[in-house]
């Protein structure tokens, strides 16, 4: 998820103009990647503005900022942290979002486009399980914990969408009796929790979690089926073996057999056909997914989607795009694995860059290399003039010593324009060579795709 959370952030730093000014501190934090400490830190900073009603529009705008911008930090501190933390952030994040939203504080609808797709990407990434808690008590109150999590709930049936993690439920029965259970649950997972009270009736409770479910128990010592509809039913049966059957609108019964005893409570939890899930996963990750045409966030994630035929295309910067058609049923998960391809732009790039450190190497060697021939060169000049001073010194009175002076001279002259020519040459070449070695910037690569957000 690394490499998603950062091109996030890219775009709130370049593209949301990430706002320094506003609040230098938590900006420090953010350069130095303290990204948790800086989310605490504009986060704090929003809430000191008030609520979004009261602010003029311009210090709204700064707050929009600030929560966009705390937003972006939990979701870079997500990257690095284990599991149950990762997805505590991630809902931090959407929280701040949506209050974001609901506040209104976008100062453009471009940006307040963004600010949902980038909601909706991190909602994706939390990975919600659906867990169901069945106390078969109305007066039961069920208390769970979990990892920066605690709620509490009266009543039988509390249907509810926890982060992936290990949590403790226990639930206080009137007379002072409690039942524990420790649970744990993953990504997109489901999962029903059934707990009784102490009785000595003889009941089964069934939740279908639908108001026109119609539910039929028969067998037993029942002369006839009974008949019920609703999302929960309490029914209190002799001990012999039965067969419950819930019927949802426009689907075919589904079916479950049972035995009870006498003093025992049974509960059973349905649940009505969900909307078709269609879950993407892609190397790499952060490949943002269109069905049917419509953005609905980046990879690695899970969506519901409409039943039917889907065209579901997958597109990232300097990636091919890919394109798959599916059939969406109802309660049933599709899953995608996709290893993106590179765009051939983008290997002919690389491929390019492949020569620019020998280019870079010989380049400086050839600045370096000019500079020392051109400082021997200016060497051998001194010396040349050395010489021609002292033949000029000896002219009138040694012809002789003048003339060996004079050839040293000229010669130090000869060896002193060389190094200049060689030198200049070579100055000139070292700087053609780190000029040619210069990359160029993947923003300029020419990839077939480029998205904007990216």
């Amino acid at each position: 998820m690394k490499r998603v959370v950062v091109g996030l952030c890219a775009l709130v730093v370049w593209g949301w103009a990430f706002d320094a000014s506003a609040d230098p501190a938590c900006y420090a934090l953010f350069r130095s990647q303290r990204f948790q400490e800086a989310a605490d830190c504009f986060q704090k900073a929003a809430n000191e503005m008030g609520a979004g009603s009261s602010l003029s529009q311009e210090k709204r705008v700064e707050k929009g900022r600030l929560l966009r911008n705390a937003a972006l930090s939990l979701g870079r501190a997500a990257g690095n942290a284990k599991p149950e933390e990762r997805a505590w952030m991630r809902e931090r994040a959407v929280g701040l979002l949506r209050l974001y939203d609901r506040e209104g504080l976008h100062e453009s609808a471009a940006v307040k486009a963004a600010t949902a797709r980038l909601r909706q990407t991190f909602a994706g990434q939390v990975g919600y399980a659906a867990v169901s808690i069945v106390t078969n008590h109305p007066k039961a109150t069920a208390s769970l914990k979990g990892y920066r999590y605690q709620e509490s709930r009266v009543g039988m049936v509390w249907n509810l969408n926890l982060r992936p993690g290990r949590y403790s439920l226990e639930v206080d029965y009137p007379g002072g009796i409690k039942r524990e259970e420790a649970f744990e649950v993953g990504a997109f997972a489901r999962k029903t929790l059934v707990l009784n009270p102490p009785s000595s009736a003889t009941q089964v409770t069934i939740v279908t979690n639908a108001e026109d479910a119609l539910i039929q128990i028969e067998g037993g010592k029942l002369q006839s089926p009974a008949i019920s509809r609703g999302a929960l039913w309490t029914k209190k049966l002799e001990p012999g073996s039965y067969t419950i059957k819930v019927t949802y609108r426009s689907q075919q019964p589904t079916e479950k057999g049972f035995s009870i005893e006498a003093g025992q409570s049974l509960a059973f939890v349905f649940n009505p056909p969900g909307p078709p899930a269609l879950q993407i996963l892609t190397k790499p990750d952060g490949v943002s997914v269109f069905v049917d045409g419509q953005y609905r966030g980046k990879t690695d994630l899970r969506i519901d989607v409409k039943e039917g035929t889907r065209e579901i295309i997958l597109r990232r910067t300097c990636y091919l795009p890919e394109k798959r058609t599916i059939t969406a049923e109802a309660n049933k998960e599709k899953r995608l694995a996709l290893d993106m391809k590179r765009d051939p732009a983008y290997i002919r790039w690389q491929d390019s860059q492949k020569g620019l450190r020998g280019r870079q190497i010989f380049g400086w060697s050839m600045l370096a290399g000019g500079l020392l021939i051109g400082g021997v060169a200016g060497a051998m000049h001194g010396v040349a003039s050395a010489k021609h001073a002292e033949a000029q010194d000896v002219r009138q009175t040694n012809f002789t010593a003048y003339q060996g002076f004079a050839r040293e001279g000229n010669t130090f002259r000869t060896v002193g324009h060389v190094g200049v020519g060689v030198g200049g040459a070579a100055l000139i070449a070292g700087v053609v060579g780190l000029v040619m070695a210069q990359s160029t910037p993947l923003s300029e690569v020419p990839c077939e795709v480029r998205l904007k957000d990216e």
